[in-house]
């Protein structure tokens, strides 16, 4: 699977799935990226920076300042509050970020529990839908629109495997669980930069 730099990646599954560590298995793969991480539940505090954002109502500043910079890794937990189907149609920053992030170099990580509530618009743009676990019909319905009949195999994936299905090329791939090491237990290999990082981290939040 080869993420480029500007696209639109789904993450979807039911809640104990492995959806989160997937996607912060995958922010250990960007090397030299800046991360802008909406995260209302508090589950990425491992990764740098002061981006991080647990109240929903600051969430346009963060997409408005994300795209003005440009060039960086937009991660949207719980995509569907905000990026949600009864927003019909996106507007202002959620319209941008979505269908011209791509010309501000935005790879943006849209991650939801229930498929059906994520925007059409999110998989009418994305490159790639990374599926775990889904059983409610609403859910595999709304897959089967974007990946056809292959959807129903997400109903019998064993726990924390998921399936990958390219849109452009149209292949679909199931994978075992990822293996996720916090960039915490990586501090003794680090820069000097990162390790000075996460000592603000300790004696500032902890």
């Amino acid at each position: 699977m080869r993420i480029r730099s500007d696209e639109v990646l789904v993450v979807v599954g039911m809640q104990g799935q492995g959806k989160t560590t997937w996607v912060k298995w995958l922010l250990t793969q960007l090397k030299n990226k800046e991360f802008f991480i909406v995260d209302v539940n508090g589950e990425y505090t491992e990764f740098p920076g002061d981006h991080i954002v647990n109240d929903p109502g600051e969430i346009e500043d963060l997409l408005e300042t994300a795209y003005e910079k440009g060039s960086l890794v937009l991660v949207m937990d719980e995509a569907d509050m905000y990026f949600n189907q009864i927003s019909t149609p996106l507007k202002g920053i959620y319209y941008r970020v979505l269908h011209l992030g791509r010309h501000r170099n935005l790879l943006r990580v849209f991650v939801a529990r229930r498929a059906a509530d994520l925007h059409k618009d999110v998989y009418s743009q994305a490159y790639h839908i990374v599926t775990f676990r889904q059983f409610y019909p609403r859910d595999v319905d709304r897959l089967r629109e974007f990946m056809g009949d292959d959807a129903q195999k997400v109903t019998e994936l064993k726990d924390y495997h998921y399936l990958v299905y390219d849109t452009t090329t149209r292949e679909l791939r199931e994978y075992p669980p990822v293996v996720y090491r916090p960039p915490v237990q990586k501090e003794k290999e680090a820069k000097k930069g990162w390790r000075s990082w996460f000592a603000w981290l300790n004696s500032s939040h902890f």
